[in-house]
């Protein structure tokens, strides 16, 4: 688990934009997190466990370990079951996953429309400015630049509706 980023979550650690969060919240303790989380997944097997019952033993709560889960299932490190228990959709350990048929498992986490977009979007700001660093100006760009403005205000309306 050393190479893979498990804790940056909406470009935090997992915090909110409070201090007693970010305090709460430091590089070394999400690995403790990580470390935890992912060994009581090996010990439950395919069976899997859900944030619920994953947050009462680690005693973290539902934005943490929901950030942390997020991020593991991104990194190939867990899956998620179809399944639903107390409403939730269990995880298990990533080594698990060739026990169970295809049906029974997400592989791959859920990803939204908007989440999409916001990828693309994203991307293409990279572009962007790397273009603006490499010295490429002109009206390409500036037209670029004004589509892109376009695409965030229409992003933020849907927002709103």
């Amino acid at each position: 688990m050393e190479n893979v980023d498990l804790f940056t979550y909406a470009n935090t650690l997992g915090s909110v934009n409070r201090e007693t969060s970010k305090k709460r919240t430091t590089r070394e303790q999400a690995w403790k997190n990580a470390e935890q989380v992912i060994n009581l997944l090996h010990k439950a097997g395919t069976y899997g466990m859900t944030w619920k019952q994953l947050g009462h033993i680690t005693g973290l709560h539902h934005g943490q370990i929901s950030g942390l889960l997020s991020n593991m299932h991104r990194a190939g490190l867990v899956a998620q079951l179809r399944i639903r228990r107390d409403g939730c959709h269990p995880y298990i350990a990533a080594h698990f996953i060739p026990e169970l048929p295809n049906a029974e498992v997400f592989i791959e986490p859920v990803t939204t429309q908007a989440g999409r977009v916001r990828t693309r979007l994203n991307l293409l700001m990279d572009l962007l400015e790397q273009c603006s660093e490499d010295g490429w100006v002109g009206e390409s760009l500036i037209n670029l630049q004004i589509q892109y403005k376009e695409m965030v205000k229409e992003i933020e309306n849907e927002r709103k509706r």
